[in-house]
Parts: structure tokens; C-alpha cells; sequence
């Protein structure tokens, strides 16, 4: 491509803004300030090669199913924090891990968002019918 130098460039703007925000954000709030600092850093990564590709290219690197995988985690997660904690914490992760997986995976499904996810799990609920005809 022509344009080979805008990669060189958007990294550049990657790690000023990984510098920046973690100087920022580490102090106010250490560990998550870091995993903050990467997602807003990665975020404007992201939005500027997409501006680009479609300027120069009228590429759109995400359809519509990008924002409905957003849409399902944030709804997945907002009904996970009204989930009271249990006092074991290894029972607490054990259900939420298996409530999260079941929601995900079932809106996932229903809304149709991946092909290859829904293949999989009709060829997994293909094979287990197999399995329980045979008994």
C-alpha cells in the first residue's frame, strides 16, 4: 500500500497515548488505571484506522454485529453486577462464569451474530443427540 507510513505513524500515536494515559491514570488508580489507560488508548487506535481505511479505502471494518457483540457484553455484565456475591468465593465464580457463559453464548445465538459460533453449537447439540439415541 501507499499508505504503508500511516501504520508507522498510528503506532506512534498508540504508544504516546499509552505513555500519556498511564502517567495519567496508574497514580489515581494503580492496576485498573492501567487497564484503563490501555482501553481508551486502544480505543482511539482503533477509531483512527477505521477513519482511515474508509477516507482512503471506503472500507468499514465493522458491521452492524460489532455493535450488537458490544451491546450483548455490557447488557451481559450490567446483569451480572445484580448478581448478590455468595460468601464461598469459588462457588461465586463458579456460577457467575457459568451465568455469564450461558447468557453470552444465548444472546449470541438468538441474535445470529457469529456463523461460525452457531454452527458450532448446533454440531455440539447435533452430537449430543446422537449420544443420548444411543442409550
Amino acid at each position: 500500500s501507499r499508505h504503508y507510513r500511516y501504520v508507522t505513524l498510528f503506532t506512534g500515536i498508540l504508544v504516546a497515548l499509552l505513555i500519556i494515559n498511564n502517567l495519567w491514570l496508574i497514580p489515581l488508580w494503580g492496576i485498573t488505571g492501567a487497564a484503563v489507560a490501555s482501553l481508551i488508548s486502544v480505543f482511539i487506535f482503533n477509531a483512527i484506522r477505521a477513519i482511515f481505511l474508509y477516507k482512503h479505502y471506503k472500507l468499514l471494518p465493522y458491521t452492524t454485529k460489532f455493535y450488537w457483540i458490544i451491546l450483548v457484553g455490557l447488557l451481559t455484565y450490567g446483569l451480572n453486577l445484580l448478581m448478590p456475591p455468595l460468601s464461598v468465593f469459588i462457588l461465586d465464580i463458579a456460577i457467575r462464569s457459568a451465568g455469564i457463559t450461558v447468557m453470552y453464548t444465548t444472546l449470541s445465538y438468538y441474535l445470529k451474530i457469529s456463523d461460525d459460533l452457531n454452527e458450532a453449537l448446533l454440531e455440539v447439540a447435533r452430537k449430543v443427540k446422537s449420544i443420548l439415541k444411543m442409550k
